[in-house]
């Protein structure tokens, strides 16, 4: 387990570094941790702006925190946060000593936990598809699921969204977030599609994958789009919500941007080899 953090907190909340720390800039800690961490990871960082789009982004990667954000004065904090095993330490209200404790304590939790995950071995069927084998009963209560599309629309909580697309020739998944707009009879509204190049291949009929996050569940949809226009996206409202209990994502790598295999064998050329799923 890595503790992903600035210089100046580490210096403050690590000035022993008796944990295993990766350390870079303010400006960029964020975007390379979500580039780079791995499951079991955790980051320490400044309250970026936008924490929320930050904690699904990394979900969605299969790094579940935990997550300490330090905030130098108290500020409203989306009470979903919980949710992604989360938390925001106040440094004006609390003095040094104290938050040290504090991180101190989620460290030292997270690793015991870490150590446990390691010791422990799940038999799986080999005859059993694991997206089948973590997913509980779906959702078809029509009041259930409106409950969860309106407290995903009035807290403003991101969802992930994600399509096939053909490139070169392969079938990978493209990955984005968005916000729900608006719930009108029949139709769910999307909007702030993230990156915004992400909108271009979706178009009316296509097939997408939403992933909803409600308080402590995960639930997944499939739908198509109806139609698009004004930077909206219009789909049909679920009448299914399927409960998410993946630790992590499938991911098909792009033919662009390859992940490589490279086979090493006595006296045989080492040749890398492609990854077409993960």
């Amino acid at each position: 387990m890595k503790i992903w953090t600035t210089n100046a907190l580490a210096v403050l909340f690590f000035p022993d570094k008796k944990f295993p720390l990766e350390i870079g800039t303010p400006m960029y800690i964020q975007s390379s941790f979500l580039q780079n961490a791995v499951p079991g990871d955790m980051a320490l960082i400044e309250l970026p702006e936008d924490y929320m789009e930050f904690l699904v982004a990394a979900k969605a990667k299969g790094i579940l925190g935990p997550f300490i954000f330090i905030s130098p004065e108290p500020t409203v904090i989306d009470e979903q946060m919980k949710s992604y095993n989360a938390m925001v330490l106040y440094m004006k209200k609390t003095e040094i000593s104290e938050i040290r404790e504090v991180v101190n304590f989620i460290v030292r939790l997270a690793s015991t936990r870490d150590r446990r995950a390691a010791a422990v071995q799940v038999p799986v069927s080999e005859n059993v598809e694991f997206e089948t084998f973590q997913r509980e009963s779906p959702v078809t209560d029509p009041s259930i699921i409106k409950k969860v599309l309106e407290s995903i629309l009035r807290a403003g909580t991101p969802v992930i969204v994600s399509v096939g697309i053909l490139e070169d020739g392969d079938l990978v998944t493209a990955r984005g977030l968005c916000h729900v707009k608006a719930l009108t009879g029949h139709e769910m509204v999307l909007y702030r599609l993230s990156p915004e190049a992400f909108s271009g291949v979706l178009k009316k009929n296509t097939q997408i994958k939403l992933v909803l996050s409600h308080l402590d569940e995960n639930y997944e949809i499939s739908s198509a789009v109806l139609t698009t226009g004004l930077d909206n996206l219009y789909i049909k409202i679920p009448d299914t919500l399927f409960i998410e209990k993946r630790g992590n994502v499938r991911v098909e790598p792009s033919r662009r941007k390859p992940v490589l295999l490279y086979m090493l064998r006595t006296n045989v050329p080492t040749n890398p080899l492609r990854v077409g799923d993960i």
